[in-house]
């Protein structure tokens, strides 16, 4: 009966694979090439880029798209650095011996045992992303500005953290009514195999109502009385 209902599982999870794939390809159109225009200076909560993930290039911003590993990476890493490019996987799937196999976040782990769970440099795969990129990402260089949104806006903050410190960013300061978190704040390990690099802390809210507000993170040993090592703190405008 487990054998039967994970080969309809693994089947389900492809044809919704093939299916946004499908989508995708015939959704694409020509599009002219736009004239060069110069660039503005970006605002609080734009131009931001982190990074470099794991991979050869950027995930795509929603739909199916095909993307090949920078170097090794386990699976659970791999994913957490497909959402800090904003990609929030729905499914991955690879070619083994000419047969798929299929993962998707949540099912449980007897439903797809065959998927790997450790990637190597040049290994090619497939992810399908969530078409929910937040509105407004703001990072370490927007410190101390005012970030003006629209009711319903989803607003990431990305702050460059390092776990082998023993620091940690947290919430000083929680915003008023006027913003929600949004899911858990989560933490995703450097992509670089320089010793002590950075990774990044991740942590999104979404605006509910009208108002000002701000939201202010300390950089603290978790569990101890020493002194913040840094402060981050930004102004939200919501209209």
């Amino acid at each position: 009966m487990r054998r039967m209902f994970r080969a309809t599982m693994a089947a389900v999870l492809a044809v919704m694979l093939l299916s946004t794939l499908s989508a995708t390809v015939w959704a694409q159109t020509p599009t002219p090439t736009p004239t060069p225009t110069s660039t503005p200076t970006p605002g609080p909560g734009q131009g931001h880029r982190f990074g470099p993930g794991p991979f050869r290039q950027s995930p795509p911003s929603g739909g199916v798209g095909l993307m090949v590993m920078d170097r090794d990476q386990d699976r659970e890493q791999l994913m957490l650095h497909l959402r800090l490019q904003e990609c929030e996987p729905q499914v991955l799937a690879v070619t083994i011996g000419g047969r798929w196999r299929i993962f998707s976040p949540g099912a449980p782990a007897w439903v797809t045992p065959d998927f790997p769970t450790q990637f190597r440099a040049g290994d090619p795969f497939y992810v399908a992303c969530a078409g929910t990129r937040p509105d407004v990402v703001l990072g370490d260089s927007d410190d101390g500005t005012t970030a003006t949104v629209a009711v319903g806006d989803r607003i990431r903050i990305v702050l460059e953290s390092n776990a082998s410190t023993g620091y940690s960013w947290t919430v000083a300061a929680a915003p008023n009514g006027i913003l929600e978190p949004v899911g858990t704040p989560f933490y995703v390990p450097a992509a670089s195999d320089l010793l002590g690099a950075p990774g990044y802390q991740v942590f999104e809210y979404r605006a509910v109502s009208a108002g000002s507000t701000s939201v202010t993170l300390n950089y603290v040993r978790p569990g101890t009385t020493d002194p913040a090592a840094d402060t981050w703190s930004v102004n939200v405008t919501v209209n």
